[in-house]
């Protein structure tokens, strides 16, 4: 005789539509309980390939829907938000009028936000690769009426074209990425690609005020691919992650990333729970952080305004 669990996974693999509805019924429990899903639901969404779909309502009354058995989407779930500090700069400096660049939007946690912050007279710019994703990223966009977003299902990188795109499982879904991981899933999908210089070009957007950078390793490419963008006399201000295993992945470190930067002109912060502080990186960087980059007139001007968000919201993501 099966064992529970062995009987939930052989059905999520032998008749995936029958175990939906029991993963859709048990996600409406951890959902409205904000408890940690137990390991057996998380792997039969990933053996039925099945993203169980939960309506939270954000921090700041938007509504999202996220999956209930992805990482990011149960830490939304439990909080109303993720990566709380990364928001409270966001919240701080992104302004009425700015235009914001999403790359690897997931489904829309910052773009739901940033349109919020820039308002009407705003614009944001989201891009997600994969189609299912990218519905998702879409239908979050409708459910808040925001008329100030523009999505496009395309990956950020440094040429315009095409990309073998890997999707992991489904509890990892938001590490899928142009670059084959150390534990790859097997699953690839083709995707379109371009640039920012290549997208602004073609849109005539003469300027990013914001660029939040999670593009799982390709950070460095989505940099070489907009050098007319960051070489302006008005520079973007970058959030943009720091993870040495996707850049590992693409054969690459986290100091040539932070070089990169500094090549382009920036100061570098790194983002703390206590707020941003002074960039440091370890010889044997272990963790996944986000760094803020700013010029130096930004830097100058925003210190005290980042210094009061931290101190003002010593809760993060509040």
């Amino acid at each position: 005789m099966l064992h529970v669990s062995e009987a939930g996974i052989w059905a999520a693999r032998r008749i995936p539509y029958m175990t939906r509805p029991v993963l859709w019924a048990w996600g409406r429990y951890y959902g409205r309980s904000r408890k940690r899903p137990h390991w057996l639901f998380t792997e039969m969404g990933n053996v039925a390939n099945y993203r169980v779909p939960y309506r939270v309502r954000l921090r700041d009354g938007q509504l999202l829907d996220v999956a209930i058995n992805d990482l990011t989407g149960q830490e939304i779930c439990r909080l109303g938000y993720t990566e709380g500090p990364s928001l409270d700069i966001m919240t701080a400096i992104v302004k009425p009028g700015d235009t914001f660049f999403d790359l690897g939007a997931h489904v829309g946690h910052f773009t739901v936000v940033a349109s919020r912050l820039v308002g009407a007279g705003g614009m944001v710019h989201s891009f997600e690769p994969d189609a299912e994703t990218c519905r998702w990223l879409e239908g979050n966009v409708k459910v808040n009426s925001l008329a100030n977003v523009t999505v496009n299902q395309a990956a950020v990188c440094d040429k315009v074209g095409y990309q073998d795109f890997e999707l992991r499982t489904i509890d990892m879904m938001a590490a899928n990425s142009l670059a084959k991981p150390n534990s790859s899933s097997g699953r690839f999908i083709r995707v379109r690609t371009t640039s920012i210089d290549e997208y602004c070009a073609e849109g005539s957007i003469k300027r990013i005020d914001f660029l939040k950078i999670d593009v799982e390793g390709a950070e460095i490419d989505v940099l070489r691919g907009a050098r007319a963008a960051l070489s302006g006399e008005v520079k973007p201000k970058i959030h943009i992650e720091f993870h040495p295993k996707t850049q590992e992945a693409f054969g690459r470190s986290l100091p040539e990333l932070a070089e990169t930067l500094l090549a382009c002109g920036y100061q570098l912060l790194r983002i703390t729970d206590e707020g941003p502080r002074e960039f440091w990186l370890n010889s044997e960087e272990p963790r996944v952080f986000n760094v803020l980059a700013l010029s130096s007139d930004d830097a100058k001007r925003l210190r005290p305004v980042l210094v009061e968000s931290a101190i003002r919201n010593p809760e993060p993501g509040v």
